[in-house]
């Protein structure tokens, strides 16, 4: 399954409204995904713009899977409760992402036109607009409109966005810009750290 999740709002100005990740379900099955690939255009104040790997394996700091198949993600530090099953994302929310993998802001999604040498943002990686993820691991005629439940993104370390409701994706068995509607309403309708949930 192909992800992609785009950053449409207005310049970022301050780390909490980087899109750190996004976090899901899936209905009538429990698989065991696993993160394949990440790719997306890495900028930095003084460097070239690169297209490079965003998993974390390759580089610390950058994005990572956690799952928990037929249960949810659990408690964080501060007692929110993740009740997604799956979540990709940079920032590490302590209790969530255990063993350090993923961490800091380096490698979250900038909206265009942000200053990234700003003082808030300065010398840290980010990803300039969109991030394609290849997530293997889904079943057999997997359809992503019927299965994909509970819909969050990630913006700073907590989901602060709720999107209920089903998902289109344009073709059966890929999940190509499936979020990046969902992250132009998540940017636009909060930029704040709460939850909003939308029928």
């Amino acid at each position: 399954m192909c992800v992609t999740i785009t950053n449409t709002g207005s310049p970022t100005p301050v780390r909490g409204d980087l899109l750190a990740g996004f976090f899901f379900s899936i209905s009538n099955a429990d698989p065991s995904l696993v993160l394949a690939s990440g790719t997306g255009t890495v900028v930095q104040t003084g460097q070239t713009a690169f297209t490079g790997n965003l998993l974390a394996s390759a580089t610390n700091g950058a994005y990572a899977l956690v799952q928990a198949p037929g249960s949810t993600l659990g408690t964080n530090a501060n007692g929110l409760v993740f009740p997604y099953e799956y979540g990709v994302a940079t920032v590490g929310d302590s209790g969530i992402f255990p063993g350090g993998s993923v961490g800091g802001d380096d490698y979250a999604l900038v909206a265009p036109g942000t200053n990234i040498g700003a003082n808030k943002l300065g010398g840290l990686r980010f990803v300039q607009t969109s991030a394609t993820f290849v997530i293997s691991g889904v079943p057999v005629n997997f359809d992503p409109t019927l299965r994909i439940t509970n819909v969050a993104l990630s913006f700073g370390s907590l989901p602060d966005v709720v999107i209920a409701g089903q998902v289109v994706a344009p073709e059966p068995r890929s999940l190509v810009e499936v979020l990046a509607g969902l992250s132009l309403g998540g940017v636009l309708l909060s930029r704040r750290r709460r939850t909003q949930e939308f029928a």
